[in-house]
């Protein structure tokens, strides 16, 4: 394809995109970029972290260009892309103050319990990564969605081309596995913290 960005459609550059085209990825950035950036300044109140969150969400869309639908709507997706990275970016932002002043107090506490609070840190890591191995993928997907990327049911619909009843059925579906494997585990660590 030795069409230029503007005689292509976005569902060509897709198709091609999919089909491994850096060519295709490198036109969408060219046709994108600006706008996106445009859009996220608002968010984030930083022109150099819009442009950081832009440039993430293309190098993601390439790393997963073969898990995308051919239906996919790239400038819908793109835009929602760039929105909710730009939430993570900001929640991210919050988590590490808040981090930054619960070091603070952990200094402070004593070193027993932190200890105890990292042990249980890391087994909760290990025992979510299993549960979310048991879940179904077209339901984890739209799972970590829904938990991990901050998106509305419809926004899961709309980006997987699917209904937001199928989105509801798939999140119940999956809340019940991680119910399910994570329940026993947090009974143990709630008994824990009770006698400790």
């Amino acid at each position: 394809m030795n069409l230029r960005a503007a005689e292509q459609s976005d569902e060509q550059l897709l198709l091609a995109l999919k089909e491994g085209s850096e060519q295709a990825l490198h036109k969408l950035f060219m046709r994108y970029y600006d706008a996106l950036v445009r859009f996220a300044v608002p968010i984030l109140k930083d022109q150099d972290a819009a442009r950081d969150v832009v440039q993430e969400v293309f190098a993601r869309i390439w790393e997963k260009r073969a898990a995308l639908a051919d239906e996919t709507r790239i400038k819908s997706y793109l835009y929602m892309a760039v929105k909710n990275q730009s939430i993570n970016v900001l929640r991210k932002e919050e988590r590490i103050q808040w981090m930054n002043e619960e070091s603070e107090m952990e200094a402070l506490a004593p070193r027993e319990e932190s200890t105890f609070n990292t042990m249980v840190d890391r087994d909760l890591q290990v025992r979510l990564k299993h549960a979310l191995s048991a879940i179904p993928p077209k339901c984890r997907q739209v799972f970590e969605l829904s938990r991990f990327e901050g998106l509305s049911y419809q926004q899961i619909a709309d980006t997987l081309e699917i209904s937001v009843k199928t989105v509801e059925n798939q999140m119940t579906k999956a809340l019940q596995i991680m119910r399910k494997e994570l329940l026993p585990y947090l009974k143990v660590v709630l008994f824990c913290l009770i006698w400790q």
